[in-house]
C-alpha cells in the first residue's frame, strides 16, 4: 500500500527479526536491524542519492571470542551467560595482570603469524604463540576498580604492548577493542580512561540491549537519603520483611512501609539474564559471601579506616548488581559515597557521621545471612517457572 503512493526509501526494521530478501528487494525496502547502527540511519535519511541500500544482514557473531575480565565472579557469570547466548566464546579473567598475559601471548602469535620468523627452535616461545593462537580475542570487557591492578592501568599496559609490537613488526596494526565495566558515572573519570587506551564504556549491571550496541559497534556486525534502617531485627519473621515473596509483574518490589526488601526474586531474575539457575547461584554466593565481608567492615570501623570501608563496600555493591538484593545494593552505594567524601580529610567527628550507613549496611548483611534463602529460591522457581520475564519487563526494569 505504501508503494502504490510514494516512492521514497523505505525501511524496516525490529529486534532480530527474519526478513524476507524477496519481498524487501520487490518493494525496493532495505532492511535496519535494532540496535540501529548510526551509519545505517546517515544512510538511510541521505537525500543526495535515490539509491536504496541493499538488505543489511542481521548481526551475528559466531566465532568471536570476547575476553571478561573482573574480580568478581557473579559479574563473570552474568557476562558470560549472555555472551555465550550470542554465540560468542568467552574467556575469563580475575585480574588486570592475567589479563595483560592472556592478551600479551595473542599478540606474540598475531606478530610471528605476520612476519617470517621461524620459532621452530625456541620451545618456550613456540608454546606462549601457541597459547595466543587459541585465545584470537576480538574484543575485551574490563572492569574498572580491581584490586592490584585496575582496569585503567591494564589497558595502558595492553595498548603498550601494540605499541611495541607495531615497532618490531611493521605489518602488525591491531588495536583490541576495550570496554570499560563500570558501577558508576564516568562524569569525573572519562577522560581518565580514554588517556588510558579505553575506547568505551558501560555501566553495571550490563543488559543484553547494552551488549549488542557495544559489539555492533566495535565488531561492525551487522540520593543523598541514606537507605532507611531496618526496623525489624534478627528474631523477626523474614517472610514479611527481609524477603519479597510476591513481588509486582516486571517491577523493583517493596515492603509495606516503603523499604526496599533485602531479596527480591524478580529482580534476581532480571538481573541474571532470566536465567532462574544462574539466579540461585548468584543469590547464595552472595549470601555466602557475608560472613567475611561483615569481618573486613568491623575490622575497617574498628581500625577508623575510611578509604578501606569504601573499598569493601564497592565490592559489596558490586556483588550486589548481579544479585537480587536491593536494600544491600542501596546500603552499600550509600556507605561508599558517604566514605568518599573528603576522603583525605577525616575528624572524629566527620568519621561518626558514617555510622548511620554503616549500621544500615551491617544490619541488612545479617539479615540476609540469617534467611533460609534456599528453601526461599525453591519456592519462588516453583511458582514462577511459567512466567519468564520477558525481553521488555527486563529492559525496562533495567532502565
Amino acid at each position: 500500500q505504501i508503494r502504490l503512493h510514494y516512492q521514497g526509501k523505505l525501511a524496516i526494521y525490529g529486534y532480530q527479526v527474519s526478513l524476507d530478501a524477496t519481498l524487501l528487494e520487490r518493494y525496493k525496502a532495505m532492511g535496519l536491524y535494532q540496535p540501529f547502527d548510526k551509519r545505517q540511519l546517515y544512510r538511510m535519511l541521505d537525500t543526495r542519492t535515490t539509491h536504496v541500500s541493499t538488505l543489511v544482514a542481521p548481526p551475528t557473531w559466531q566465532g568471536v571470542t570476547v575476553l571478561a575480565v573482573d574480580d568478581h565472579l557473579p559479574n563473570l557469570l552474568v557476562l558470560d551467560a549472555l555472551l555465550s547466548e550470542l554465540g560468542i566464546k568467552v574467556i575469563t579473567a580475575n585480574s588486570g595482570y592475567d589479563a595483560v598475559d592472556i592478551i600479551s601471548k595473542q599478540i606474540m602469535y598475531d606478530t610471528y603469524e605476520s612476519s617470517d620468523v621461524s620459532i621452530d627452535q625456541d620451545v618456550d616461545a613456540a608454546k606462549n604463540v601457541k597459547k595466543g593462537k587459541n585465545a584470537k580475542i576480538d574484543l575485551v570487557f574490563m572492569d574498572v576498580q580491581m584490586p592490584r591492578m585496575s582496569g585503567d592501568e591494564a589497558a595502558k599496559k595492553i595498548r603498550q604492548l601494540e605499541e611495541d609490537a607495531q615497532k618490531q613488526h611493521p605489518n602488525y596494526h591491531k588495536r583490541l577493542p576495550i570496554i570499560a565495566l563500570t558501577a558508576h558515572g564516568l562524569a569525573d573519570g572519562k577522560d581518565k580512561l580514554i588517556a588510558a587506551g579505553i575506547d568505551d564504556y558501560v555501566g553495571k549491571p550490563i543488559s543484553r540491549p547494552q551488549l549488542l550496541q557495544i559489539l555492533q559497534r566495535w565488531l561492525g556486525r551487522g540520593g543523598e537519603t541514606p537507605a532507611s534502617t531496618l526496623k525489624q531485627t534478627l528474631k523477626s519473621s523474614p517472610s514479611n520483611t527481609a524477603i519479597n515473596n510476591q513481588p509486582a509483574e516486571g517491577t523493583v518490589s517493596n515492603t509495606e512501609d516503603g523499604e526496599l526488601p533485602v531479596v527480591d526474586w524478580r529482580d534476581a531474575l532480571m538481573r541474571s539474564a532470566n536465567k532462574a539457575d544462574l539466579a540461585k547461584q548468584l543469590l547464595l554466593m552472595m549470601q555466602d559471601s557475608v560472613e567475611n565481608e561483615l569481618i573486613d567492615l568491623q575490622k575497617a570501623w574498628d581500625d577508623r579506616d575510611r578509604e578501606q570501608l569504601a573499598q569493601i563496600a564497592h565490592r559489596i555493591l558490586g556483588a550486589s548488581r548481579y544479585s537480587g538484593v536491593p536494600q544491600i545494593r542501596q546500603a552499600s552505594q550509600d556507605l561508599e559515597d558517604k566514605c568518599l567524601l573528603n576522603v583525605q580529610h577525616t575528624t572524629p567527628s566527620q568519621f561518626s557521621m558514617l555510622e548511620e550507613y554503616y549500621s544500615t549496611l551491617i544490619t541488612s548483611l545479617k539479615v540476609l545471612q540469617a534467611l533460609d534463602l534456599e528453601a526461599y529460591i525453591t519456592h519462588q522457581m516453583q511458582q514462577n517457572e511459567d512466567k519468564p520475564l520477558s525481553e521488555n519487563d527486563m529492559t525496562w526494569k533495567m532502565i
